[in-house]
């Protein structure tokens, strides 16, 4: 009585557990999810972070050079003045020296090489937060290549297996004709090749659909799972307008790295012009405690000038070193906007050629598939004998996996275009 009753409570909790198990057995993924992800976990990203964290803190390290500086300073020094005999009181004889003091010092006018050089150190910030668009631009170039790989791995899994249905579907009505003796088991044999053929691609594909999806997980630092990878609208994916493909050439992050660089130099250029200007500052001090003669003084002040009059020429050769690299990153620029605009009008054209591609393929797809449904009638009526239906069937195969190939270039020239033709990712 007790065994029955512990399969009635036991018996259930089984049953839904096994009920539960499918849908934990796939995740879906999209390509932004996917980006969102490695965004998250991935290293590069996180230093690059850093970088500009530490870039923002040498700033702040910079500027505090134009500020007032504050600081308390105290001393007690005990000498022997034994030899100073009975001499009148002197601050440099007494035995007990203390002193206790308050000190502020201040920069009045610095040449404006501190500006100069805070400008400078916005560049190197500028420079760090740009770097990291394209540190995220590249992991969404990596994400999206491992990404589309699964996802043809998926796209031809998933068309063998409908064909392969397809081809046990033809196999089924052979058997009925055999039974009835209006086919031959020669026919039934030759379906039953390629039935084993298309078994023996599924496992391969099955295989690199498995082995891609690793792959992805591994960027993503993921544990492994079974992932159902979301296909893009195909319908949405348009070719845009040639006037507009270089519409954010300007804000691409390799010109603006390049742009942070030739703010960095000129900078530089003008801080090396400024070596020759003055530097003024003045210092106080207030004390609290001295030695006895020097007591009734509670405070000093103290201007100082600092003119350059010969430095060895060193601030010549800064100035032409900055001059040069300044020439240097013009011509570096005017460079990289002629390989962006190639590399963008190349991936323009290739999205154009791989959406007509596509196009006949699909129609071609169509046609073969109608092919087929008329060469099955014929068979039927004895027009056709069984190896011209087989070949139609193996010409669809091929062109359907054509077509998922066209179909993932597509995916592909859509994204790298219109990343080409984003700020960042």
């Amino acid at each position: 009585m007790k065994n029955k009753n512990f399969i009635s409570i036991i018996l259930p909790l089984i049953v839904s557990f096994l009920m539960a198990i499918p849908l934990f057995a796939a995740q879906s993924m999209s390509l932004e999810e996917a980006f969102s992800i490695a965004v998250s976990s991935n290293e590069t990203v996180q230093i690059q972070l850093e970088k500009i964290k530490v870039a923002q803190a040498q700033y702040q390290q910079m500027k505090s050079v134009t500020l007032p500086q504050i600081f308390f300073r105290g001393s007690e020094s005990i000498q022997d003045n034994s030899a100073a005999g009975n001499g009148p009181d002197s601050p440099f004889t007494a035995s007990h020296q203390p002193q206790y003091k308050f000190s502020v010092q201040q920069s009045l006018f610095g040449g404006f090489r501190e500006w100069d050089a805070l400008n400078a150190q916005e560049a190197i910030i500028d420079k760090e937060k740009i770097n990291l668009i394209q540190v995220k631009r590249d992991l969404y170039l990596s994400v999206s290549d491992v990404y589309f790989v699964a996802l043809l791995a998926q796209k031809q899994l998933d068309y063998v297996i409908e064909y392969r249905k397809l081809y046990q579907s033809r196999m089924d009505e052979l058997g009925r004709r055999i039974r009835v003796g209006k086919s031959r088991s020669s026919e039934s044999l030759a379906v039953d090749a390629q039935l084993l053929q298309l078994r023996a691609e599924e496992s391969g594909l099955d295989y690199a659909r498995s082995k891609a999806v690793l792959d992805l997980q591994q960027i993503l630092k993921r544990e492994p799972a079974d992932l159902e990878l979301n296909e893009p609208n195909i319908n949405a994916i348009k070719v845009p307008d040639s006037g507009m493909i270089y519409q954010s050439l300007e804000r691409r992050p390799e010109l603006l790295a390049l742009e942070a660089d030739k703010k960095f130099y000129y900078y530089q250029k003008r801080a090396a012009k400024h070596e020759r200007l003055p530097s003024l500052s003045v210092g106080a001090n207030y004390y609290l405690e001295r030695v006895e003669v020097l007591d009734p003084i509670k405070w000093d002040a103290v201007l100082s000038l600092e003119i350059p009059i010969y430095q060895g020429g060193v601030e010549r050769a800064m100035s032409k070193i900055a001059d040069a690299q300044l020439r240097q990153i013009d011509g570096i620029i005017s460079n990289q906007k002629r390989i962006l605009k190639t590399e963008i009008l190349t991936d323009y054209l290739a999205l154009k050629a791989h959406l007509e591609s596509r196009l006949n393929l699909q129609a071609a797809h169509n046609k073969t598939r109608e092919t087929l449904k008329i060469s099955e009638d014929e068979y039927r009526l004895g027009l056709i004998n069984n190896l011209e239906v087989l070949q139609v069937m193996s010409n669809l195969l091929e062109i359907k996996n054509r077509l998922n190939a066209a179909t993932v270039d597509v995916y592909v020239a859509s994204n790298k275009l219109m990343l080409d033709m984003r700020e960042q990712p």
